[in-house]
């Protein structure tokens, strides 16, 4: 029997396919009847993924789409189950090297917007919340996920690790380069003259 929960996300999944087709990205359900062509590649590996778009000069993206129960005027963040849920998200992303996101709707007035995340992102930044009603699950706050209104928007999710400045080396990076540096300089001769001997 379907929850009041399961009926709310088959809502938002075909909105966000409606969504998609707007915006003329191309994508392919995962679900519903549509689905079947694609459903053997995915068999072995379960998930809640609704969708896998594909988004120019980034790739494939697994999507599944959550609704979001807005209460007062302000989105006030969102909620993923722990357990299955999201070791089956990552598990899929581990499998098949394609990004796991989760969208999650949110009615403002006339239109739609998507708040996105990464499912390692929400898995590293969630805190961990338990109720009786609710079971145990990760609450992310809104300075977490990605603001979605326009399809332009999408840039929004990579713009953040493409703007990001280097990571410092490694400390045995840094070490290494040190031990190359102090290579006798015997050693580059020698290799050169052999190169020399081999023209």
């Amino acid at each position: 029997m379907a929850t009041d929960a399961d009926i709310d996300r088959t809502g938002a999944s075909a909105a966000f396919g409606r969504w998609l087709q707007a915006g003329a990205l191309r994508h392919a359900a995962l679900r519903g009847e549509h689905a079947a062509a694609l459903a053997s590649l995915f068999e072995r590996t379960p998930h809640g993924a609704d969708y896998l778009v594909l988004l120019d000069a980034i790739g494939l993206l697994a999507v599944e789409v959550q609704d979001y129960a807005q209460r007062g005027p302000e989105w006030k963040g969102s909620t993923l189950k722990i357990g299955s849920a999201i070791r089956h998200a990552l598990a899929f992303e581990r499998t098949f090297r394609i990004p796991y996101w989760y969208a999650f709707r949110q009615r403002a007035h006339d239109e739609i917007v998507w708040h996105w995340i990464s499912a390692t992102r929400a898995f590293e930044v969630g805190k961990v919340r338990t109720t009786e009603r609710a079971g145990d699950f990760l609450s992310l706050q809104p300075q977490h996920l990605e603001r979605v209104a326009r399809h332009a928007d999408l840039v929004r999710l990579y713009a953040p690790r493409l703007l990001a400045p280097a990571p410092r080396r490694h400390r045995a990076d840094e070490a290494l380069a040190g031990c190359l540096e102090r290579r006798p300089a015997g050693i580059d001769a020698e290799a050169a003259g052999r190169s020399a001997e081999g023209t």
